[in-house]
């Protein structure tokens, strides 16, 4: 009899010990728990983009006319966002864009030569940086992006520029030839630019206020104007 007591008092302790343990080990849990500081809506957030912009408005002297349709800007990079209140934010790109303008083949043509091809095209190679300030005009959106406008500037380096041309010969061959290693542009250009944003769709427009060509060499200034739409991968 004393044993089958022993053996219940034993069970009983192993059972109250076994219940005090779980208890304990959820309690710990819950109180480790540590709010995420990286996100979408979040403190800090990094995350990569694309985006192609239309060119628009007039060039700035005769001998030249562009072909919209065909001219606009390619970017890609990433985007930084550091989250100071709900409805806040601030943050800096840093990305690659591909200025490219398509040069229309008249009679009227000086620049950048006077030789009528079937295509030209100008393409101004650089890397970017853009500050902007954000603005969230969705309050309750939870670790999402949500709506937002943002206001910004631009500077960019411009590391290369080349001239493409193509033409189709007599015989049927196509002759596609590059030129690099002009030195007629400036290096640093500088803009300002506005997004509209829903979630990762973004809607932009940047403004260009450096000239393209330097001053000495007295050449008729390209369009200034960007309109595009970029995605953000997040």
């Amino acid at each position: 009899m004393k044993k089958i007591c022993l053996l219940l008092l034993i069970s009983c302790f192993v059972f109250l010990l076994g219940n005090a343990q779980e208890v304990l080990l959820h309690e710990e849990v819950t109180a480790d728990t540590i709010t995420p500081t990286f996100g979408p809506n979040y403190r800090n957030f990094l995350h990569s983009f694309m985006g192609y912009g239309a060119t628009f408005g007039g060039t700035e002297g005769p001998g030249t006319a562009i072909r919209y349709g065909n001219s606009g800007n390619f970017l890609f990079g990433l985007r930084y966002k550091y989250r100071v209140s709900n409805f806040f934010s601030w943050g800096a790109d840093a990305y690659y864009s591909g200025l490219f303008y398509a040069i229309k083949q008249d009679s009227s043509k000086v620049f950048p030569d006077t030789l009528i091809n079937d295509k030209e095209r100008l393409t101004f190679h650089n890397l970017s940086v853009a500050p902007y300030l954000r603005f969230n005009i969705e309050k309750k959106r939870g670790n999402r992006v949500g709506n937002f406008i943002d206001i910004g500037a631009y500077g960019e380096w411009t590391f290369r520029l080349s001239q493409f041309t193509k033409n189709k010969l007599p015989d049927g061959r196509v002759v596609r030839s590059t030129t690099t290693g002009l030195d007629y542009f400036n290096s640093l250009n500088y803009g300002a630019m506005a997004r509209l944003g829903f979630n990762r769709w973004i809607f932009f427009a940047s403004w260009r206020f450096s000239d393209l060509f330097k001053n000495s060499k007295n050449l008729p200034e390209l369009p200034r104007l960007t309109v595009g739409v970029q995605v953000g991968f997040y």
